[in-house]
């Protein structure tokens, strides 16, 4: 409540006519409320640490792009197929072999990689992250194959910190950031910001909530 400057009695700090005297008054807009300490410091934290960071995540899901393919190669069937024999007079029977190559998803690949086991690309893990790789292809920026990279990295990173986190839940939490594509929204930015946040002893739970409610403080999420 405030004074009316005409009669002197109690109005509402957004009125914009005194109901007692009918006077026109000028509203008392309410000062914006500041990012908290926790907000501040996130934000400090996450400028100051990530920057770098980015380009090392980069660097690795070059080196881990290597190693899918490397993955890939071991991974793949051979279907031997035999011809039939063929007998001439002069000459001995042979028999020759062909290899026929398999293609595998993202999905499949990463998966395979993950849990070191030969899998289905009708397996249920192996659609999830098919799923997500589209889904996330439709809000970042990047490609479904560059995200699978940059995520077995941030994966593989965590891991040498002893910190074992799997991919379909890193995926999923980067999925949940955004409810919809934002332009020039980059998967990199934000899985580094992720792998930095969980290294610092923050959990999977609080580091997507975390992110979040910095977005929403800049008004994006």
């Amino acid at each position: 409540m405030r004074e009316c400057p005409f009669c002197r009695e109690d109005i509402k700090e957004n009125a914009i006519i005194c109901k007692h005297c009918g006077s026109d008054v000028v509203p008392v807009n309410k000062p914006k409320k500041k990012r908290g300490c926790f907000q501040n410091f996130l934000l400090f934290f996450i400028i100051t640490a990530v920057l770098g960071f980015v380009f090392g995540l980069m660097s690795d899901s070059d080196k881990e792009s290597t190693s899918v393919d490397t993955k890939k190669k071991e991974v793949k069937e051979k279907v031997i197929v035999k011809p039939s024999k063929k007998i001439k007079k002069s000459t001995k029977s042979t028999k020759s072999t062909k290899t026929k190559s398999v293609s595998y998803s993202l999905g499949y690949k990463i998966a395979t990689i993950e849990t070191g086991n030969y899998l289905s690309e009708n397996d249920l893990i192996v659609k999830r992250y098919n799923s997500l790789l589209k889904q996330l292809d439709n809000k970042y920026v990047e490609s479904e194959n560059r995200i699978s990279e940059m995520t077995l990295a941030a994966y593989q990173q965590l891991l040498d910190d002893g910190i074992k986190e799997s991919m379909v839940n890193i995926m999923e939490g980067l999925n949940s950031v955004f409810s919809q594509k934002q332009p020039n929204i980059k998967y990199a930015e934000y899985v580094s910001i992720y792998v930095v946040m969980r290294k610092s002893g923050v959990s999977h739970y609080d580091t997507i909530k975390d992110i979040k409610a910095l977005l929403n403080t800049f008004g994006i999420y």
